[in-house]
């Protein structure tokens, strides 16, 4: 072998160490890497991750969950109602309760939703469009109206199940409507989570 071969076979094992050195350091580099590293949002998967944990959820405990919620927000509302309805005809805004419909929005059942995080819908057994409405609400409201079934309390489906709704009747020196509170599924998920979560951390408390 000349002195030439033998600097050419020491320049190229030279040249493939330092292509093995590279090529180590790159995937060491990127062992090291994070999601977070790679442009990825990092809030929006724990979010998914969270969401996966929470849907195991059974179609009871969502009734459930909003039968007790709706039922809160139905009272409340009433007697916001109640106290606008007074106002109302004590100041000839209206002539009747039948007539409560006029007196929407009312401020503080805005205000209810928000906190809730839900739309409530007072429903008067006297309009005259259900365009509006969801299908089951209106075959409710006919019914109702036409004394068909007895107006109590209930939970209705819309949206193809993405939507839960809080039936539940309007007394105003009797029933002259319906109030409709809706519920978004995804919100309810998160809602439900978040106290199982807090009463988690309570009991970790004691």
């Amino acid at each position: 072998m000349t002195i030439k071969n033998h600097f050419l076979n020491i320049f190229k094992h030279a040249l493939h160490a330092i292509f093995l050195l590279s090529v180590f350091t790159t995937l060491n580099a990127c062992q090291k890497k994070t999601l977070k590293d790679y442009g990825h949002d990092m809030e929006a998967i724990n979010s998914a991750i969270k969401n996966r944990k929470i849907q195991r959820i059974s179609e009871p405990e969502f009734k459930e969950w909003v039968g007790k919620k709706g039922g809160e927000i139905s009272r409340l509302a009433q007697k916001y109602l109640n106290r606008a309805t007074t106002k109302g005809i004590e100041e000839k805004t209206i002539a009747s309760s039948k007539e409560f419909s006029r007196l929407l929005p009312i401020d503080h059942i805005d205000s209810l939703a928000k906190k809730y995080q839900v739309n409530i819908e007072a429903i008067n057994f006297e309009r005259k469009s259900l365009d509006d409405l969801y299908p089951i609400e209106a075959q409710l409201l006919t019914k109702f109206k036409n004394e068909e079934i007895a107006l109590k309390p209930g939970i209705q489906y819309a949206e193809k199940r993405r939507k839960f709704l809080f039936i539940a009747p309007i007394y105003l020196n009797g029933s002259v409507g319906m109030w409709s509170v809706h519920f978004d599924r995804n919100t309810v998920i998160k809602q439900i989570t978040k106290e199982r979560q807090d009463k988690k951390k309570r009991r970790r408390r004691k």
